[in-house]
């Protein structure tokens, strides 16, 4: 979990430095798919499970591909989210996603409540401080570290509204995307218990994304130029 957590750090960083120099993220997100599809290939080609499946029915496909095309937008979501504010602000808002996750499944009747119950007690506490962490770090302003001239301030008010604007825009893609990637948690459970095979499941639905991703992705961004990795940190960023 670490690991993970540490890897998405690290992505959200990589993709930010990417984007100064001019990487779209429908660019990077269609590379991303294209590259952990391929991951995922040579994954079940080297795992190849010996015990016998229950067969691809059109109820599992068709959970397959929503969690593809979830993805697919939660992906969209949260790179043009750290494009407009950072990856630290990325990293804090997804803390949300066990509260988001404790939340829909309580709504959807996955999760009982039992109050009384002190595992669902610290459920509860834990959701209700990481929405309030993620509300104070969103909206709270700090004290200036430098302050402006008055020529300076007086030049550049509309600068600093748009990156504020900016950054609660970006705040609210980045909700948004752990969101969905609370929803996908959710539905991948419930698939997990009728198909029980993690590898499969993960190869199609990132060749459900990456299906969908490349077509959108080569209509918003039609230039052939913005397919070029020309930086170092495109191409790490994209391999991370």
């Amino acid at each position: 979990m670490v690991a993970v957590e540490c890897s998405n750090i690290t992505g959200g960083i990589l993709f930010k430095a990417a984007s100064f120099k001019g990487m779209s993220y429908f660019v990077f997100t269609a590379y991303s798919y294209l590259l952990n599809t391929l991951v995922f290939l040579f994954i079940a080609a080297l795992f190849k499970r010996k015990t016998r499946l229950p067969p691809l029915q059109f109820p599992i496909f068709s959970r397959i591909f929503l969690l593809g095309l979830l993805g697919f937008s939660g992906q969209l979501c949260l790179f043009k989210g750290i494009q407009l504010s950072s990856p630290t602000l990325a990293s804090a808002i997804g803390n949300l996603t066990p509260a988001l996750t404790f939340m829909l499944a309580v709504f959807f009747r996955i999760e009982k409540v039992a109050i009384r119950s002190s595992s669902c007690q610290a459920k509860i506490i834990g959701t209700f401080t990481s929405i309030f962490g993620a509300l104070v770090i969103t909206f709270y302003k700090g004290p200036k570290l430098f302050s402006l001239s008055s020529s300076v301030s007086l030049q550049r008010p509309l600068v600093f509204m748009s990156y504020e604007s900016n950054w609660i825009i970006g705040d609210l893609l980045e909700v948004v995307a752990f969101l969905i990637l609370s929803i996908g948690y959710i539905i991948q459970s419930q698939l997990m218990k009728i198909y029980p095979e993690e590898i499969t499941v993960n190869l199609f639905s990132g060749l459900f994304g990456t299906i969908i991703s490349l077509p959108i992705c080569i209509l918003a961004e039609p230039n052939l130029s913005s397919w070029e990795l020309s930086s170092n940190v495109a191409v790490v960023s994209v391999g991370t």
